[in-house]
């Protein structure tokens, strides 16, 4: 999809939503409220992702759902044993 076929997408998904707000999109550019905040968020990086591997667009919106909320992922873990079932190899 194109890059604004891609912008109209995640501008239709948030609407499903109640703590995300569409206020405005300019190109990749969104004016959004999330949870109760003013955001401006680029499109352009998810994009990116999203050409890569379009097979992955659903991970790739929920990434930005995600950041756009600011949920960080868990990186408490450090020691190879602990992650070694997350490594997949090459």
């Amino acid at each position: 999809m194109s890059g604004e076929q891609f912008a109209n997408y995640v501008e239709q998904r948030l609407s499903i939503y109640d703590d995300i707000e569409v206020l405005d999109r300019e190109g990749f550019e969104l004016r959004l409220r999330a949870s109760g905040a003013d955001v401006a968020a680029d499109l352009g990086t998810f994009y990116a992702a999203y050409m890569r591997d379009p097979g992955q667009l659903d991970v790739v919106f929920e990434t930005f759902v995600r950041s756009v909320l600011g949920i960080q992922p868990d990186r408490s873990t450090s020691t190879y044993s602990d992650l070694s079932e997350r490594i997949y190899p090459m």
